[in-house]
């Protein structure tokens, strides 16, 4: 593990740490937390998200598919998305149904985001007529006040129509929908710093909000294990599983609506019981976790 630059965000600065697979991860000095696993952000990002949500059958079913990222950060959700659909679309065996995707995102630094898009820009190669950033430039200036709000970002990756929607500032406050505009998210990744240093993105009420705006077959899914988180997702309406965590991380958790199947490389444990016999309290929400 070694620490090379930093970052100046709006929050504060931000320390690249090399991880165990050649991939950086940030620490934050607003959060004192690193933003991923240092034995791997790639690898922890595929096996939290992209495997336990599905990813790669949601590719193979759905025509239109809605992803919810909870943490733009560094971005490596949507890089590990199109590192995906980059695998599949050359992969001649394998027949990608989804011409639309809709990446869902939020993000309190928009500083950070938009560096973080700038890089994935770079690392896919892409040009101006495929992914043109620069409603994102007009918007988030240095020099200026923080950006607060939505921000849509389309992208033409691989044949599939990709839409950024990207909800900077508070996500109590951004992420809302109109009611005829709910994205049905069939996978929410959440990965929000933890619940001692960002509490107001994992209570009872805030997963009350994810489920109001998921599709019925939606899979949540987070690195953490925590009981009073899980019963936060009990209390929300989510069926909850146990599975294997990221390298020595013994477990994490999923969460769904419908119930789910073990698939070919995942064991999943129904924990309803267990949570609802546990006296650890749910986390709710404060007066202070709704303000700008």
């Amino acid at each position: 593990m070694t620490q090379k630059n930093h970052f100046q965000g709006r929050l504060g600065s931000y320390i690249e740490v090399l991880t165990e697979d050649g991939s950086s991860t940030f620490t934050s000095q607003y959060f004192a937390e690193n933003c991923h696993s240092t034995g791997g952000a790639f690898e922890e990002t595929v096996h939290n998200y992209i495997e336990q949500c599905r990813i790669e059958l949601l590719l193979a079913k759905k025509i239109e598919c809605a992803v919810l990222d909870v943490g733009f950060g560094m971005g490596i959700g949507l890089y590990s998305i199109l590192k995906k659909i980059e695998q599949l679309k050359n992969n001649s065996a394998f027949d990608v149904k989804t011409k639309k995707f809709n990446y869902y995102t939020v993000e309190l630094d928009d500083l950070l985001a938009l560096s973080s898009l700038q890089k994935i820009k770079e690392a896919f190669k892409l040009n101006d007529d495929d992914f043109n950033l620069h409603v994102l430039f007009l918007n988030i200036q240095r020099e200026g006040p923080p950006y607060k709000g939505l921000i849509k970002i389309p992208l033409n990756f691989c044949a599939i129509k990709l839409d950024i929607f990207l909800f900077l500032g508070n996500a109590r406050q951004t992420l809302t929908f109109d009611p005829d505009q709910n994205p049905q998210f069939h996978a929410i990744f959440q990965d929000a710093f933890s619940p001692k240093k960002n509490p107001q993105l994992w209570t009872v009420e805030w997963f009350q909000t994810l489920k109001n705006y998921s599709a019925q077959d939606v899979i949540l899914s987070t690195y953490s294990a925590s009981v009073s988180i899980r019963k936060s997702l009990l209390e929300a309406g989510f069926m909850l599983y146990n599975t294997k965590g990221f390298k020595h991380k013994k477990t994490m958790t999923v969460a769904s609506l419908n119930p789910i199947t073990e698939d070919f490389k995942h064991k999943y444990t129904s924990i309803d019981a267990d949570i609802l016999r546990s006296k650890i309290e749910s986390l709710k929400d404060l007066p202070t976790y709704l303000l700008a």
